[in-house]
């Protein structure tokens, strides 16, 4: 094979595609897995708005046939636009402050491209969302892992390691809340000693809402774009996959400063031209419905929570660690291996897909990421009876 990039041979591939890899082979051999693993949820839009939704984005051949301008059709970004202001009480202008993407994980690479250049640094709270750190390494920048606090009540954003870990090459600092892996929802009073880093260091914040909907208990979310001193240096990524249920659709969207959006557009246009517009149209009717549908899936998670919470304590081996939101629980156990050989032990033996904590960076090792988003309660109950049966 000739010479590939050395940014490409920096990035290590994702632990979870080694992890679905051993879950196949066993499915193969008739194994019955329950998934634990993956981060899509197997939570479903009411079967008449996907109807009226899909008849309405295939009543022209438009939507299949051709483009649409590079920002994305005008009447999501208004819906968009106008959900921003109402739920994240962020202001935007949707002609020329927004852009529609083939999801949030797009408009990250997008915008890390428009503001890097190699050698720069990123601050990822650790754990991290690994797409993000890769992100990060193809694009040649440094991330640098920053860790959380960590205790039984969950994890939190932890802002003066974040100063700790400043330097000269610091150009953006990432949030990812509700988190993945941890389950976190940062608290007001950090995100807002966030702000006031990047205002002093004139440095960005990536701001990944994905699961902004998926906030349990007495927790709030809360959108650090809604700063108006802060106007020009965070970028808001959002997405249809997890709050719509929309994983397939590939839809999502950044919201920024207009010279940042002019210059991303550059970025866009290269990559995608635009997000797919049979996608868009789709989306549209979503965001136009009743969205009752939005506080049923929250519901329904924390539901599962509250099962696994209960579960997972009777396991002595597993330490729990409370999700504030989002589809995922990240919890500590105390077996003396790494968590990958720990993980692949668990398939092998009790049949649950888990995976393993080392994938989202050093301060994931020793852990264990537990999706309850892609799995009904029963099926829960049943990888916690293998898992209790198998730990003990």
């Amino acid at each position: 094979m000739l010479r590939v990039s050395r940014n490409v041979k920096k990035v290590v591939s994702p632990i979870i595609d080694a992890m679905v890899s051993q879950a196949n082979g066993l499915r193969q051999k008739d194994v019955e897995i329950i998934d634990l693993g993956q981060g899509v949820s197997n939570l479903r839009l009411p079967q008449e708005l996907v109807t009226e939704a899909i008849a309405s984005a295939t009543e022209t051949s438009t939507t299949i046939s051709t483009y649409c301008g590079d920002r994305g059709l005008g009447e999501l970004r208004a819906e968009i636009a106008k959900k921003l202001k109402e739920f994240n009480n962020i202001d935007i202008d949707p002609d020329t402050e927004l852009l529609v993407t083939a999801g949030s994980n797009q408009g990250f690479m997008e915008a890390l491209l428009a503001i890097l250049d190699p050698g720069d640094e990123v601050i990822l709270p650790a754990p991290y969302y690994f797409n993000q750190e890769m992100a990060v390494r193809l694009v040649g920048a440094v991330p640098v892992e920053v860790p959380m606090k960590e205790g039984r009540g969950g994890y939190h954003l932890d802002p003066d390691e974040i100063i700790r870990n400043l330097s000269p090459k610091t150009r953006a600092v990432v949030l990812v809340s509700p988190n993945n892996p941890t389950g976190a929802v940062y608290r007001e009073e950090d995100i807002r000693r966030v702000a006031a880093i990047a205002l002093e260091k004139s440095i960005y914040v990536l701001s990944d809402e994905a699961y902004e909907t998926y906030v349990f208990g007495r927790n709030k979310h809360f959108s650090i774009g809604s700063i108006p001193e802060l106007k020009d240096r965070v970028i808001t990524f959002g997405s249809f996959s997890k709050s719509y249920a929309m994983a397939g659709m590939r839809v999502g969207y950044l919201a920024a400063d207009k010279p940042l959006v002019d210059e991303l557009l550059k970025v866009h246009d290269t990559m995608i031209i635009c997000a797919p517009v049979i996608s868009q149209a789709f989306a549209i009717s979503v965001m136009r419905a009743p969205q009752g549908f939005c506080r049923g899936f929250t519901a329904e998670l924390e539901k599962r929570v509250n099962y696994l919470r209960t579960a997972i304590d009777r396991i002595p081996a597993l330490e729990w660690r409370e999700p504030m939101g989002g589809l995922f629980a990240f919890v500590k156990y105390n077996a003396q291996i790494p968590s990958f050989e720990f993980a692949s032990q668990i398939l092998r033996e009790a049949h649950v897909l888990l995976i393993p904590g080392s994938g989202f960076g050093r301060y994931g090792e020793g852990h264990l990421r537990i999706s309850f988003g892609g799995a009904h309660i029963d099926e829960i109950k049943e990888a916690c009876r293998r898992l209790e049966n198998f730990l003990r």
